[in-house]
């Protein structure tokens, strides 16, 4: 059956296609991201998914470790949220949960240091580096390990209004984004 919604998801209510992102992604399964997909697809969106669909699916990729997919749909969502606010602009940005979870995941690759990985490019990775200067002599990240990569994301992120611009947020990070 969920595959039936996967081949025209436009048959369906959407909030029918939102459960079932919810219900695929509390399961583990990577449908949930290729539903969301669909759901963000196109320049007719006229509203966001729930913030329950899209954070349960950003959940899901910060349980499998999956960073840089979690950091290419949150990038989606901003840009769709972005689309959205210009033709409607009372339409509000990306729930701060979904921010927490991404900083929730850095934090997690950089406690389990695992291989910094990103699916920006690393001009920007860079940039955003030196930006709080957590950088050698050299002002590069060069001989940093990973979990440094990452805490330096983390804490560039923090600054100032940077997330709330980067990723679309309906405001700055609040109280659970610096713990």
């Amino acid at each position: 059956r969920i595959k039936v919604l996967l081949k025209n998801p436009s048959e369906f209510p959407v909030e029918v296609t939102e459960r079932v992102i919810r219900a695929t992604s509390l399961a583990g399964l990577s449908l949930s991201i290729d539903l969301l997909k669909l759901l963000l697809r196109g320049d007719d969106v006229a509203a966001l998914p729930s913030s329950i669909a899209y954070i349960s699916v950003l959940s899901y990729l910060r349980k499998i470790g999956r960073i840089d997919r979690l950091e290419e749909t949150l990038a989606e969502l901003a840009n769709v949220s972005r689309r959205i606010q210009i033709k409607t602009p009372s339409q509000s940005g990306i729930d701060i949960v979904a921010f927490n979870t991404y900083l929730g995941a850095i934090c997690d690759a950089a406690v389990a240091d695992r291989r910094f990985s990103s699916s920006l490019d690393n001009d920007i990775e860079k940039l955003d580096s030196n930006l709080f200067n957590f950088t050698n002599f050299n002002n590069t990240l060069d001989g940093a390990t990973s979990s440094e990569k990452y805490l330096y994301k983390g804490l560039n992120l923090l600054r100032g209004d940077v997330a709330r611009k980067k990723f679309a947020l309906d405001r700055g990070p609040d109280i659970y984004s610096f713990n």
